[in-house]
């Protein structure tokens, strides 16, 4: 079996196949039509799959139908039999020695089979652009989707992953959700100011971040910083007061959304002087890279406790 680009085919030597998969509001299926150098009746076939399998799954499928279907006929040996793909994924997926996919692995072997006595060649060529054939074998690839022999290949393992991931964000929402036992209360206080639910969109957002920014944008969220609120709880400081404005405990949201002493840091980062939480995620990383409120978020905001009050005086 060898594998080529060559694109359309030109005069008919051998034998052509063309293959493909299509997933419509019907469902999947598959198709091949198979034209043969003696003008002898073309081959052809389609069929459906199971709801949850792939386009991918479908084109693989059609190509290890059309090569059982040459060896089940009385095509003589030693031919040169040429197979048009518009799927790039399926012909390299093919093209490996092995697969963990069962369904590419018995495609390969198949085409092995075929290919002892002949010269069987994977051709890519492009889809939709008016070539008769293969607009031919789409039309079978979209029929198969509502009619014809009914196969249930094995679920792909994205459709597993997709499973298993709806689950996970259904629990993490019940838990968020779920009051605590103790305190009869939501629990997750300081960072449920942030978000009203759970969103895994910015689980992917912040391990974008480099690590320092991802370090003050963490402890921003979940109140576990080096702000005088958290750090009196833990016994490091000798008050949870702002050590600005001293007049509320020094939060998270206090800092970026409220206090009055940080008024003209908000203006020069975000142009505004205050703002409500929820706060979109690219308005709070500006703001905590202000220099001035970033080291809030180190070791060295705690060493300023005693001291940085007078000195914010001067901004």
């Amino acid at each position: 079996m060898g594998l080529n680009d060559k694109g359309a085919p030109g005069k008919n030597i051998g034998i052509l196949w063309f293959t493909d998969g299509s997933k419509t509001n019907n469902g999947v299926g598959w198709g091949y039509h198979i034209v043969c150098e003696n003008d002898s009746d073309p081959l052809q076939g389609h069929g459906k799959l199971g709801d949850d399998n792939s386009v991918f799954q479908a084109e693989v499928f059609a190509i290890t139908n059309a090569a059982r279907s040459l060896l089940a006929s009385s095509t003589e040996a030693h031919k040169i039999i040429d197979f048009y793909i518009d799927s790039q994924a399926a012909i390299k997926a093919i093209g490996k020695i092995s697969s963990i996919s069962k369904v590419v692995e018995e495609c390969i072997n198949t085409l092995n089979s075929l290919g002892v006595n002949n010269m069987v060649m994977l051709h890519w060529i492009k889809a939709h652009v008016g070539h008769d054939l293969n607009e031919k074998v789409d039309a079978l690839a979209k029929l198969g989707s509502t009619e014809g022999p009914y196969k249930q290949l094995p679920r792909p393992t994205t459709v597993h992953a997709i499973a298993f991931r709806d689950i996970l964000m259904d629990k993490w929402q019940e838990l968020w959700m779920k009051p605590d036992k103790t305190f009869n209360k939501l629990p997750f206080r300081q960072t449920r100011l942030w978000f009203e639910n759970v969103d895994n969109k910015y689980s992917k957002d912040f391990l974008k971040l480099d690590r320092s920014i991802l370090s003050k944008l963490i402890q921003a969220i979940s109140g576990h910083s080096y702000l005088n609120y958290h750090q009196y709880k833990i016994g490091r400081t000798s008050t949870e007061l702002c050590r600005f404005c001293k007049a509320a405990n020094e939060e998270s949201h206090h800092i970026v959304a409220v206090c009055p002493a940080l008024s003209s840091q908000r203006q020069r980062a975000l142009h505004t002087t205050g703002f409500d939480i929820p706060m979109d995620l690219p308005s709070l990383l500006r703001f905590l890279r202000e220099p001035t409120i970033g080291r809030l978020f180190s070791s060295e905001g705690v060493e300023q406790t005693d001291h940085v009050s007078d000195s914010f005086q001067n901004f």
